[in-house]
């Protein structure tokens, strides 16, 4: 099912004339979130979210470049 939603995702960015780069990225970042988590995308919680983005040892941007993938695609 994650599959499907994530590829359901790549083709709305595709759709919004997102550059290949940034879908990759973006897919990159949910695949992370999803190992890191051990559960599906919609059973997902802002707590996950938000213990993701808490994590030591990345760097603001990272964190920035998170907060805005996960917005996208929730």
């Amino acid at each position: 099912m994650d599959d499907d939603l994530l590829s359901q995702f790549a083709a709305t960015q595709r759709a919004q004339g997102l550059a290949a780069n940034t879908i990759r990225n973006r897919h990159s970042i949910i695949r992370g979130l999803l190992g890191a988590s051990q559960k599906s995308l919609l059973d997902l919680t802002i707590h996950d979210l938000r213990e993701r983005l808490g994590r030591d040892g990345i760097s603001v941007g990272t964190r920035r470049t998170e907060r805005a993938a996960f917005a996208a695609v929730f």
